[in-house]
């Protein structure tokens, strides 16, 4: 911009040539100026600049002229450095919607065995608690999207504040100083009319041409008035075009700052709404999960007639005697043959078996006093665990009686407890039984065990057909955890 001295100041009179040159080097500084801003033409308007929105088309300011104008987008706003001017009003958004075609993850069991974690289960419960898992999620994940949403449209609302406000103030200090400067130049031309005339009413062109003198000093006055005049001529069109393009690009930045401040109101109360929705949907989230988990846990092995927990407590005994006793070589599907015939894996009688394994209500059999083809045993522990204080009867999802139980009874989920009603535990204190006829990787060891459990032939062969059965069921493989960072 030409910075013209004030006008009240005493200054040197130029020569025409080095007068032009200067203008020609404010014109030139003002187009690059306004360029900058999406003017073109030197004093053509700029669109309005407006705040991001999904649906906002914003208006187009006339040019003070009356010519046609250029749009500058959001984008522009947000980010400077975007050549984003068009002839087109539309507009552009801050945030791209975000899909989301992701599913919920799979819930992760710790009292699962992880070699289990891809065992497909079945159950209309369980199908119903997934679907409602899915739906907590997605009400969780919608409201952390429009929480993230919200908090990236106000930090770009904030930045395009920033540079509208500065902006605004820089083009209002120019607005006026041209304006001022407007003013005293169209006093100095009148001024130097005033004198122009009053200098010529003074002589004639007789006069002067008797005086040689007279008249050069004359002639000079008055090309250096013209000068003078025509400069500053050109001095008032630049500051008009100046104060021109001043006022709309602070018509139009302040027009676009009103929307900037409108829209953070709005995304303000579109952030608090979202944080306000997600506490609720989280705490559903983490409920669904509770609920799937345990619903998994007793839904029933597809393609079998286990529930996962039962599969879960013979798969994890087997192991743990792996561990303790590895001459026994006992396969779970041995341990749930004993379960299969015993309880149907501890819902005859009682249970159903929870997700943890307790058997509720507890299964207490028949009394063993002689009839109904039973042995006849008189009360052991005074009712303490079958709740009989004249007979024994066998209990709990493997069948024991009591002194069995106080022989072999184990802690099999680690909780510190005895518990014959809990499946983790039962199968544990059957393994231990079993391994008496050890090894028991052949149907010979298999039958001396199972005799050993029940003295019964009958029982011995039901128990080993329904092994061989589940010997056909294969566990599928758990891909191996990736290598840590």
């Amino acid at each position: 911009m030409n910075r013209s001295p004030s006008p009240h100041a005493p200054r040197a009179r130029p020569s025409a040539r080095r007068r032009a040159g200067s203008v020609l080097a404010a014109l030139i500084a003002l187009s690059v100026t306004l360029a900058g801003h999406g003017v073109t033409g030197g004093i053509a308007a700029v669109g309005a600049q407006t705040p991001p929105t999904d649906d906002f088309h914003p208006p187009i300011a006339p040019a003070p002229d009356g010519s046609s104008t250029t749009t500058v987008t959001v984008a522009a706003i947000l980010d400077p450095s975007t050549d984003s001017t068009s002839t087109s009003t539309s507009t552009s958004t801050i945030i791209a919607a975000v899909a989301d075609p992701e599913t919920p993850p799979v819930v992760v069991d710790p009292r699962l065995s992880p070699e289990l974690a891809n065992v497909a289960v079945d159950a209309p419960g369980y199908r119903q608690a997934a679907s409602q898992y899915a739906g907590a999620w997605r009400d969780k994940r919608d409201a952390e999207h429009r929480q993230a949403d919200a908090e990236a449209n106000l930090a770009a609302l904030a930045a395009a504040e920033q540079r509208l406000r500065p902006e605004i103030i820089e083009f209002q200090r120019r607005y006026d100083k041209s304006v001022v400067r407007l003013a005293g130049l169209r006093q100095s031309v009148q001024r130097l009319a005033v004198a122009s005339y009053m200098r010529g009413g003074r002589g004639s062109a007789d006069d002067s041409g008797l005086d040689p003198n007279t008249a050069t000093r004359q002639q000079a006055a008055k090309i250096m008035v013209d000068s003078v005049n025509a400069s500053q001529l050109r001095d008032i069109e630049l500051h008009r075009a100046i104060v021109a393009s001043s006022r709309h690009i602070i018509d139009t930045d302040s027009a676009a700052l009103v929307e900037v401040l409108q829209r953070t109101v709005d995304e303000t109360a579109r952030r608090t709404q979202a944080i306000s929705d997600l506490g609720p949907a989280l705490a559903r989230v983490t409920n669904a999960q509770r609920t799937v988990a345990d619903v998994r846990m007793t839904a029933t092995v597809t393609g079998t007639d286990l529930s996962l927990v039962a599969l879960d407590a013979y798969w994890r005994a087997a192991a743990l005697t792996a561990l303790l006793i590895p001459d026994c070589k006992l396969r779970w599907s041995a341990i749930a043959g004993v379960g299969r015939v015993e309880t149907l894996h501890g819902r005859y009688g009682g249970g159903p078996v929870d997700g943890n394994g307790h058997v509720s209500p507890p299964i207490i059999g028949i009394a063993l006093d002689g009839s109904r083809s039973t042995a006849a045993i008189p009360d052991t522990d005074g009712g303490l665990i079958d709740t009989d204080p004249i007979w024994d009867r066998a209990v709990g999802p493997m069948a024991f009686i009591p002194t069995s139980w106080r022989a072999y009874g184990r802690d099999g989920n680690g909780d510190g407890i005895k518990d014959v009603q809990n499946m983790y535990d039962a199968t544990m204190a059957t393994a231990g039984l079993l391994c008496r006829s050890r090894p028991l990787d052949a149907d010979a060891g298999l039958r001396t065990a199972y005799f050993r459990y029940n003295q019964s032939q009958k029982y011995v062969d039901m128990v080993l057909g329904f092994t061989h059965g589940y010997d056909a069921f294969v566990i599928p493989p758990v891909p191996p955890a990736p290598p840590a960072a």
